[in-house]
């Protein structure tokens, strides 16, 4: 039994051929609008210890790699990051889990040996499920539109096509079913963007 967990970890460290970068992840992706809406302080609420602000004060911004994020989106693709600021976007992260999968995966490579390993199957898969909240305010504070949206990602362990150990596979698995909720948000905003920039006059 032994033997087979260093021979696991010895294919794993020299033939997983994916590994996660976090600078990447945290990079926004161009969407490409023509119009964006009007100048908004992003409001980043952690989810573990909600960061109370009031409208009209100076909003503390966030130093994790998810709020970085958020921030970037707002001010690459949603909102003029030049002019006078006309209200507020918060992102409210609601529900965050991660389950990985070995039991399975794990017996089929005992049974060969890892001989099925070397051929690409999986040693373990791992699965992240978010659930972000995302609301649009005018400078006083008074709430224009409300948006939810949930994502998921399953990424594996593998030799040649995975990732190269579960942590790697966890994160990648975790910041993607972000992104993807956060890619949904804006598009739902950019898709009311007419209202919102009414309301915000």
């Amino acid at each position: 039994m032994k033997k087979i967990f260093i021979c696991l970890a010895i294919l794993l460290s020299v033939t997983g051929c994916r590994t996660f970068n976090v600078n990447q992840a945290i990079k926004a992706p161009d969407r490409n609008y023509e119009q964006k809406l009007p100048t908004l302080e992003p409001v980043f609420e952690n989810e573990n210890e909600v960061k109370h602000w009031t409208p009209g004060e100076k909003v503390v911004r966030e130093n994790s790699h998810f709020a970085t994020l958020f921030y970037r989106e707002v001010e690459k693709n949603l909102s003029d990051p030049y002019g006078k600021q006309k209200g507020y976007i918060v992102l409210r992260p609601i529900m965050h889990t991660t389950a990985d999968t070995q039991a399975g995966w794990l017996i089929l490579s005992m049974c060969s040996g890892t001989l099925l390993n070397w051929a690409g199957v999986p040693f373990m898969s791992t699965r992240s499920f978010y659930e972000l909240e995302m609301e649009v305010l005018n400078n006083k504070g008074e709430l224009i539109k409300k948006y939810s949206a949930e994502a998921t990602d399953k990424e594996y362990v593998a030799v040649w096509w995975g990732y190269g150990n579960a942590l790697a596979a966890q994160n990648a698995a975790r910041y993607t079913s972000y992104q993807k909720a956060l890619g949904n948000l804006v598009e739902q905003v950019m898709d009311d963007k007419e209202y919102i920039i009414k309301k915000l006059k």
